[in-house]
């Protein structure tokens, strides 16, 4: 269909450059996206780690301190 002087057919669709920057645009999204879940997938197993030392810590000096008491107890009898 042939346009007259001053007439402007409808524009369809988009142009190569409109669609190669919002792919461009989507790409960087999802790099910052990946990136930010493995951040959050480490800090979690870093948190998760610090617990678990905590708690063998914790443990391990209640055991201590249980045989210090007993070898006193046992010292004053």
């Amino acid at each position: 269909m042939k346009a007259r002087k001053g007439f402007t057919l409808p524009r369809r669709g988009f142009t190569l450059i409109e669609v190669m920057f919002a792919l461009a645009l989507m790409g960087l999204g999802l790099v910052v996206l990946i990136k930010s879940a493995a951040g959050s997938i480490f800090n979690a197993e870093q948190a998760h780690m610090l617990g678990v030392a905590t708690a063998r810590s914790s443990n391990r000096s209640q055991i201590i301190l249980r045989r210090a008491r007993s070898r006193r107890r046992s010292a004053t009898r």
